[in-house]
Order: C-alpha cells, then structure tokens, then sequence
C-alpha cells in the first residue's frame, strides 16, 4: 500500500505545492467572545450538530452576573424600634381681648408722648409713641395686635359694650321692618314671654306685608336672615334652667 494513502503528513511533506509559508503559525486562533445570553438562546437554533449532538449552552457560563446580594433581612423581633411618641405640642388658642381692653391701647397711642431729638429742627420734640414701645407697656400684646386696633379703632368705637369680636355686618334691606319687630321683641321679652324663631319669622312675615301689601312675595324670610337679625341686634337664645 502507498504510505501517502495511509499518512497524510507524509503527503504534505513530500509534496512541495501543499507545503505552509514560513511566517506561518500552527497555533490554532482564539475562539470568538461567547454571545449574550438572550442572543445565545436565540441562536442555540442555528448551532451546528456534531456527531448527531446539538451542544448545550449555559447562560450562566456565557453571562456571569456582577451584582452583589446584599445581607439577608433581620427577622422583626431583632430589628430596633424606630417609632417614638410624638411630643405634646401646646394648640395655641386665639384670645379675644374685651372692647375695654382695645380703647385702653387706643387712648394710649393717641395721649401719650416720647420726648427726643429732631436732627432736622434741632431741638427736643415729643411724638406718637411706636408700636414696639407700646408693646413695651403692654407686654401681652403683639405687636401686629396693636397695629390691627388702631387701624381699626373706628369699629371698636362703635361695636357694643363689653364686645370681644368686632364684625362687619350687612345693613338690613327692610331697616323699618326690623325696628318695628325688634320693638314687639322688646315688649313681649318684658311680659316674660318665651321667643323662639317661629315666632320671629311669623311677626316678620305680619309685618311686611302689612308694611308692603302690594308685594306680597318681594322677600323670603330665610333663616339666613333669622340669623343676621339676631347678629344686628345682639339677640342670643337662652334655654330654661329653672
């Protein structure tokens, strides 16, 4: 038998056509990056079979994860109480000072005088005392209190005796029709009568259209209006105790 049949080397060798370059390596070249999993998978299709077997792909071989986990949760029992009870906080409560009280810092922002230099005249002159020295005199008072009273002194000048709230109220519509029933008000309470709304509404309602027969619809007692009339002319339920 040929020994080329039997050697291919000895064939190579002997034939000079076959014969490598002499820069030539027989380092076998380094196999190409594996692919990403997801490609991997897709592609696992297409590999070749050798020998009648399709080689496996792991994705854990192809794709090493770099994330790092973490400690494990501890168990509640373990953990430390974060929650604190919170701390009382005082609710700060709105004083409303009596009319009394407001007139005292008016009269004393108008009659009371400070003494000192006027660089402009150049001599002694007396002034309005400021707000932070009235405050000074009265320590309780905010300041911003004290401005509001004297911007509003008009209205605390008018407002009832012995009032604490000073309201704007709307002027009535019917003025004749409240004073004649704030009359028959006055003059039964003096009887020691009992008064309650039916009985204001009703009077009300006798006299406006006693007052204005030929518009007998031209306004609705409502009892937005019961509670207006009450507000004007400082009318307050009271209940019996006795």
């Amino acid at each position: 038998m040929d020994p080329s049949v039997l050697s291919p080397q000895l064939n190579l060798q002997s034939d000079s056509s076959h014969s490598l370059p002499e820069n030539a390596s027989l380092i076998p070249p380094e196999p190409p990056l594996p692919p990403p999993p997801a490609i991997a998978r897709r592609l696992h299709v297409l590999n070749p079979i050798i020998n009648g077997v399709r080689p496996p792909i792991n994705a854990k071989a192809v794709h090493k994860s770099t994330r790092r986990t973490g400690p494990k949760p501890m168990p509640l029992l373990k953990r430390k109480a974060s929650w604190k009870e919170p701390e009382h906080v005082p609710k700060k409560t709105k004083q409303f000072r009596p009319r009394e009280k407001k007139l005292t810092v008016i009269m004393y922002w108008h009659c009371h005088r400070i003494e000192e230099w006027d660089r402009i005249k150049q001599r002694m002159v007396w002034r309005k005392p400021y707000y932070h020295e009235i405050k000074q005199k009265f320590p309780t008072l905010a300041q911003s209190t004290i401005g509001n009273w004297i911007r509003d002194q008009e209205k605390i000048l008018n407002a009832p005796r012995g009032s604490r709230i000073v309201r704007d109220y709307w002027l009535p519509y019917w003025p004749d029709i409240e004073e004649e029933l704030k009359k028959r008000f006055t003059a039964r309470r003096a009887e020691n009568k009992l008064v309650g709304h039916r009985w204001i509404m009703k009077n009300a309602t006798q006299i406006f259209n006693e007052v204005y027969s030929e518009y007998p619809t031209a306004f609705t007692f409502s009892y937005g209006w019961l509670q207006g009339f009450l507000r004007r002319n400082n009318i307050s339920w009271r209940r019996i105790t006795r």
